[in-house]
């Protein structure tokens, strides 16, 4: 690589980071717990003085809050409304 091994390091970790999240067809709880471990561990590790792992974790973590927006508007925000059991609407 190059003559800085700090930010040899730091790029290695954010080649890492840009890496696509694993696709799921649903994102789990469990899921969310372990990307934000991956996610914390990518900044705690980087002795980086340029940041660039964190800015990469950072990122990561963009894409996590990205896909978990999608999730929510397309699971209760769009989804069809469901009558409740037990209650009638008004006409």
């Amino acid at each position: 690589m190059g003559d800085d091994p700090a930010k040899d390091a730091a790029v290695g970790a954010s080649s890492n980071a840009s890496a696509p999240m694993p696709e799921v067809s649903l994102l789990r709880f469990s899921d969310i717990l372990d990307e934000l471990e991956a996610i914390a561990g990518m900044g705690h590790a980087s002795d980086d003085p340029t940041g660039l792992a964190v800015a990469a974790a950072c990122k990561r973590a963009g894409q996590l809050l990205t896909r978990l927006r999608a999730q929510f508007v397309d699971e209760v925000v769009l989804a069809p409304a469901v009558p409740v059991h037990g209650h009638h609407q008004a006409s």
